[in-house]
């Protein structure tokens, strides 16, 4: 093949083992281009390959220093200024990317999400450095479990945009327009425009450090897009070091208060816990440190762009003009000074519009009030039952699909071909459609209000330790322990 479309590959010495119904390997090392991985682990019941309600099993471990997917790919690259973030966020907020709908750039770049899968069991991952179509990650180590009808990964973990990346993820699969999913995701001191630049459509507006915590459940459509209306998060972020790029909003803001220094804030700390529904981030109340006025915020952000922004400035009287006075809705100088800082004016700044289309007007009843928290105990808690009794449920199918299918079977007395088929191990007891999420209605994951502060990060593992075993459904216990093909 010409370079980097699907260059040639090999297998070296190493141990191989097959019998009637599968195979095994031992420290099998491949070559794929200039790239040398080792494969560990068996396949089983391969004769039911492609056999409605079966599946091959397999479990083992791939690992190496490196894999480049971009040299050994026989497809032509697609458009590197596309990328899922940026597609979903389209999906999600009704807008385009790059001139086309999200439905064109999702089959651009090649997403689909499969009716089922002719494979079950896990797969133990490990690279030093792993390069694909949008760029490349670092020590990445994952556990990938699969079945006919469901995609799990379990605490994977890489380093990329210069920070730590941990995530879980639940996906189930079928014929059905909308399947539900859910996931945990934990970025820690990334470079915030890269990330942002990467997956979402804010571009470089933001700059500095961002952590992130964030726990999400919802809908994906066949082109494994999220549908908007479906999704319940809850989560908390920290910028640290940066600032606002100027933008329309920064633009705006700059303008009301007569301050150049709004027009490109510095943002030495910002933190919030925040939730979503209904199309809308919610943010809890949160000092952006370091920009002009120190202001406190909070409000929503919506999917699409939408502001309600509750904003309190405490602002140098002697640095506000008439106009900027005006705008505050300030017409005496000597009102609205704080008693406590007789040279500062405390203004409420309500911020409506969108992003690029910023609507401003001052609160002058308010400007000496306390913003209130905009979130109750009561709602998060909502939130995150809602958000954990979804996982569980996906995780509990996903489980009890694995168990049916690499359960030991009990022993033949006669390996004759006659007792002993290639297909023994099938799941025909438990076929794909169990997985459907029927009981799953979309109106059960709209709360009633939300409080995004208690959300812990550990309780997101997307482990099966919880799964207790039922008489009809029989657990051997390292049946499902990955340490069986350790990646090393």
């Amino acid at each position: 093949h010409p370079p980097g479309r699907g260059r040639a590959g090999g297998a070296g010495h190493g141990g191989i083992s097959l019998d009637g119904t599968g195979g095994s390997f031992q420290s099998l090392p491949v070559t794929l281009d200039e790239d040398q991985i080792t494969v560990t682990g068996e396949i089983r019941s391969f004769m039911s390959y492609g056999l409605p309600g079966r599946a091959v099993l397999v479990r083992g471990s791939v690992q190496g220093p490196k894999l480049d997917l971009v040299a050994v790919s026989a497809r032509p690259p697609t458009d590197s200024t596309l990328t899922y973030g940026k597609v979903a966020f389209a999906k999600v907020g009704g807008r385009t990317v790059s001139g086309r709908t999200p439905e064109e750039a999702a089959r651009e770049l090649r997403l689909s999400r499969p009716d089922s899968l002719p494979i079950a069991g896990s797969l133990q991952v490990a690279f030093d450095t792993l390069v694909y179509s949008r760029g490349m990650v670092e020590d990445l180590r994952a556990q990938v479990e699969f079945g006919p009808s469901f995609v799990r990964v379990n605490d994977a973990r890489l380093r990329r945009f210069g920070g730590d990346i941990r995530t879980n993820m639940n996906m189930t699969l079928g014929r059905s327009d909308r399947e539900p999913f859910n996931m945990n995701v934990q970025v820690q001191d990334l470079n915030a425009s890269e990330f942002l630049t990467a997956n979402s459509p804010l571009g470089e507006a933001i700059r500095g450090r961002l952590s992130l915590s964030l726990d999400l459940i919802g809908f994906l459509d066949g082109l494994l897009l999220p549908e908007g209306p479906s999704l319940v998060g809850s989560g908390s972020f920290a910028l640290t070091d940066g600032g606002v790029n100027s933008i329309p909003l920064t633009a705006s803001i700059s303008s009301f208060m007569g301050l150049e220094g709004f027009r490109t804030p510095a943002v030495e700390s910002w933190s919030s816990s925040f939730f979503l529904s209904e199309g809308q981030f919610r943010l809890g109340e949160g000092t952006v440190t370091g920009a002009p006025g120190d202001p406190r915020v909070r409000g929503s952000i919506g999917l699409d762009g939408g502001l309600d922004l509750l904003s309190v400035f405490v602002l140098d009287a002697e640095q506000l003009g008439s106009h900027a006075l005006d705008n505050l809705g300030i017409t005496d100088p000597l009102a609205g000074r704080l008693p406590d800082r007789p040279g500062f004016i405390q203004a409420v700044v309500h911020i409506a519009g969108t992003l690029f289309a910023p609507e401003l007007r001052a609160d002058p009843a308010a400007a000496v009030q306390t913003v209130a928290e905009g979130v109750t105990e009561r709602a998060q808690a909502e939130a995150q039952r809602q958000i954990q009794e979804q996982r569980s449920r996906l995780q509990d199918r996903a489980a009890g699909m694995l168990r049916g299918l690499l359960q030991p079977r009990a022993p033949v007395t006669d390996p004759s071909p006659d007792t002993l088929r290639g297909d023994s191990l099938s799941p025909d007891t438990v076929p794909p459609d169990t997985l459907q999420p029927d009981t799953l209605q979309p109106d059960t994951l709209q709360p009633d209000t939300l409080r995004p502060d208690t959300l812990q990060p550990d309780t997101a593992t997307g482990g099966t330790s919880s799964l207790e075993p039922t008489p009809e459904d029989p657990v051997v216990g390292d049946s499902l322990r990955p340490d069986t093909v350790p990646p090393d």
